[in-house]
């Protein structure tokens, strides 16, 4: 992942590849993230670390918080990068 020096997991879903990425290469740390977005900071350490995953409420937050526009693919385009 950007600045961390970590990739995605194999088989990791692209929204939460995404979203590591963007949280880990915003600059801003996680209590930072938490007061704009209003999901707490061990939540998003966790989730960070690969500990747990997020709720659709939580995800919804970051992705509006930090503008990721979610794009539905064509027919035929779902699961190829």
């Amino acid at each position: 992942m950007a600045g961390k020096g970590r990739s995605a997991k194999k088989g990791e879903p692209a929204l939460i590849a995404v979203l590591k990425e963007t949280i880990e290469a915003s600059g801003l740390n996680l209590v930072e993230i938490a007061r704009h977005t209003q999901v707490s900071p061990g939540q998003l350490s966790r989730f960070l670390r690969g500990e747990r995953n997020l709720s659709l409420l939580a995800a919804e937050k970051l992705v509006t918080f930090f503008g990721i526009k979610l794009v539905r693919p064509r027919p035929g385009q779902a699961g190829k990068n």
